[in-house]
């Protein structure tokens, strides 16, 4: 068994394809999506979020005495925040302003909603300055937050310098189902 930062199925599976372990335990990846094993069987991986190894989540334990994920906030707070949202009983449209990781799990959120929401972004890209610190060769994972929330098929960017609607291609693990 083999349960050290394993934190995305193409990994896990080649190693067990490979012969060099037969378990593999993945705790911080079922923190980011606890139902990563429901993805897998239900063949929906590019829907899992990803972790992406920032951590908060053994720094939580030790500093305030609960884990948490930087990707996803239901993570520790389940009561509170619950992994999965009910439909809007009236879908709107919805403005979101800032395509920061607020902004986009906002908008990551009120799409698994019904909502049409359209994104609105200062800058030439999403992830505010989540984009910033995935430039350092150290935290090159947190891109992939941005790059699992990006825009969904229920919602639109918009970049408020240029007014138009983002082009750029991105994964999604945040379609509307």
């Amino acid at each position: 068994m083999h349960a050290a930062r394993i934190a995305d199925v193409a990994t896990a599976r080649y190693a067990i394809e490979a012969g060099l372990i037969d378990l593999v335990g993945m705790t911080r990846a079922l923190m980011a999506d606890p139902y990563l094993p429901r993805k897998i069987v239900e063949l929906q991986e590019d829907r899992i979020r990803p972790c992406v190894g920032a951590a908060m989540c053994i720094d939580g334990i030790y500093t305030s005495g609960a884990a948490y994920c930087i990707h996803n906030p239901s993570t520790g707070r389940d009561l509170d925040l619950p992994h999965s949202v009910d439909a809007a009983p009236a879908p709107q449209r919805v403005a979101v302003v800032g395509g920061g990781p607020a902004g986009l799990e906002a908008a990551r959120i009120l799409g698994e909603r019904g909502h049409t929401v359209t994104l609105f972004e200062a800058g030439p890209q999403l992830g505010g300055q989540l984009v910033l610190a995935a430039t350092s060769p150290r935290r090159r994972d947190l891109q992939g937050i941005v790059d699992c929330v990006s825009p969904a098929e229920s919602w639109s960017t918009t970049t408020t310098a240029a007014l138009r609607p983002s082009t750029s291609p991105r994964r999604s693990c945040a379609r509307r189902v």
